[in-house]
């Protein structure tokens, strides 16, 4: 547990008061945090504290859901388009590829709108805890004190496992396409990022599915 805090702390060491502003833009710029609270947000008794204060949480949640379905049906059509590209011989690259690229965008704006409905609701939480928690409270802090008060994930273990699934993600396939197969330089960069992209994929889905 040590270490993991020590992780914690070492990571977020430029975030030292947790404030509705700080807590808004640290969703929206790590990866970590913002998963937590895609998780803490839609714990019944978050929700109802959220309601009570006239948030519109149940659109938010609408909102978010919204954006996933879109961003996986652009990445489904992406990957149409470009399975279409490599399986199939005489038709036009370029008019697919182009669309491929403009489906992908489409995707990463989705999921941009998701992750800052995301930070809006995180920020409102903290500034309904404010008169209820310490003055001066770290984010490593807040992590502590909201997963004993709405029996949620800890973010200590939440940042600790996202960086272990990542790192050993990354040694697993660049190992395994350039070591074993002894794939392209090219070849490896791309097995290796998407190997990456795919154990994130899988953590994030483990993680909010998850009981307890």
């Amino acid at each position: 547990m040590e270490e993991l805090k020590r992780a914690d702390q070492g990571r977020y060491a430029d975030v030292r008061i947790v404030t509705p502003v700080t807590i808004y833009q640290t969703v929206l710029t790590d990866g970590p945090t913002y998963l937590w609270f895609s998780r803490v947000n839609f714990i019944d008794s978050v929700v109802k504290e959220l309601q009570s204060a006239g948030y519109p949480v149940r659109a938010q949640h609408l909102n978010y859901n919204l954006y996933s379905v879109m961003a996986m049906i652009m990445v489904a059509a992406s990957a149409a388009g470009w399975g279409m590209i490599f399986l199939k011989k005489g038709i036009e690259p370029w008019p697919i590829a182009a669309t491929g690229l403009l489906t992908v965008v489409g995707a990463l704006l989705f999921l941009m709108r998701r992750r800052e409905r995301v930070a809006h609701m995180a920020a409102k939480l903290v500034e309904m805890n404010m008169p209820r928690d310490p003055m001066g409270m770290t984010l490593y802090q807040m992590g502590e004190i909201y997963a004993r008060r709405y029996q949620a994930p800890s973010l200590v273990e939440t940042v600790w496992t996202w960086d272990y699934v990542l790192k050993y993600a990354f040694l697993w396939t660049y190992y395994g396409a350039f070591g074993l197969y002894f794939l392209s330089f090219r070849d490896t960069v791309i097995w290796t990022l998407a190997g990456c992209v795919l154990a994130v994929c899988v953590y994030q889905l483990y993680f909010l599915l998850r009981k307890g």
